[in-house]
């Protein structure tokens, strides 16, 4: 029911994403649907993003296993969701909400994820599974994505740069577009082009599956139009996370571990008070799901200045 085809698979591989349409019945929408309402009135204020209910997330596992199993044969090995699922609200979803209030929610520019690539480590083997649950308009507020078959052909050499990894924005500097390096600083390359001229964007209707790896250069289409989605991602959760690289980069990957310092606090705790240097994802994972939300107000500043620095020196060793 939920396996992806080889040539499915193959897309993932080749192209860094792949379109299906009707992926999900109207029974597993509405029990989505069910589990938003639930998160609306857990976590009311969040107008970001709100975490999946347990119950709501474990009837979804045939789901997991279907899609690990069916793109082990495009090389992308991951086993499970960590970190749990997330509901993507592009209003202020509230649960005293008026129905037919404006979108107004967040729109990302160009870039590859962040927070997933300092974290986790490893953005060829995770994957983003990405399904709208309530979307009228299926031609407006939709991911946008460069696929790597058409990057690798405008900017091969970038392109090869930009496999298996995050933390990437693209940008126009002095009348060119450029690649900037979100973990070490600098520009990654330049792109040549404007990526609107190789971007795609698939029309997606509630219940749509857009699966995308982590590397691949995406944004957000628009805000105009209501939309909610859920994201699962899934890893390898024996995959390993290091401690030195996560302390390892430059001054915009400090920056941004800054402002999610109660998470990052939390990821360099555990290393610490197990003197460990390396931690399965799943173990990580099981850790930051069972101490809850993390957030910066959680962590001083000063302290967390001052814990960020101690370890950038002692990755230096």
């Amino acid at each position: 029911m939920y396996e992806l085809s080889e040539s499915q698979a193959a897309e993932v591989s080749r192209r860094g994403f792949v379109y299906i349409p009707g992926y999900l019945g109207e029974t597993d929408l509405e029990l989505l649907r069910q589990g938003f309402q639930e998160a609306l009135e857990k976590d009311p204020n969040n107008d970001y993003f709100r975490i999946m209910p347990g119950t709501v997330l474990s009837k979804f596992q045939p789901m997991f296993q279907a899609i690990s199993s069916s793109i082990r044969c495009a090389g992308i090995k991951v086993d499970g969701v960590y970190g749990g699922g997330l509901y993507f609200a592009n209003y202020a979803a509230r649960p005293d909400s008026n129905p037919k209030a404006k979108a107004r929610g967040v729109a990302l520019d160009w870039h590859q994820d962040h927070d997933s690539y300092y974290m986790w480590q490893d953005h060829h083997n995770y994957i983003n599974v990405y399904i709208p649950i309530e979307k009228p308009d299926p031609d407006r507020s939709n991911l946008t994505v460069v696929p790597f078959d058409n990057l690798s052909r405008q900017a091969p050499e970038l392109c090869e740069k930009m496999l298996a990894r995050g933390a990437t924005r693209a940008r126009k500097s002095f009348g060119r577009w450029v690649i900037l390096d979100d973990e070490w600083g600098g520009k990654l390359g330049k792109l040549g082009c404007d990526p609107a001229e190789i971007e795609e964007t698939p029309s997606l209707r509630a219940g749509d599956l857009l699966l995308m790896r982590g590397d691949i250069l995406h944004r957000t289409q628009d805000t105009l139009t209501r939309r909610v989605a859920v994201s699962f991602r899934m890893m390898d959760g024996h995959a390993t996370v290091s401690r030195k690289n996560l302390a390892r980069g430059g001054l915009p990957k400090a920056v941004m571990m800054y402002v999610s310092r109660g998470a990052y606090k939390a990821f360099i705790r555990y290393f610490a008070r197990n003197h460990k240097n390396e931690v399965p994802i799943a173990e990580l994972a099981f850790y930051m799901g069972n101490i809850g939300p993390t957030p910066p107000s959680s962590c001083g500043r000063l302290k967390f200045v001052a814990l960020l620095m101690w370890e950038k020196l002692r990755a230096i060793f």
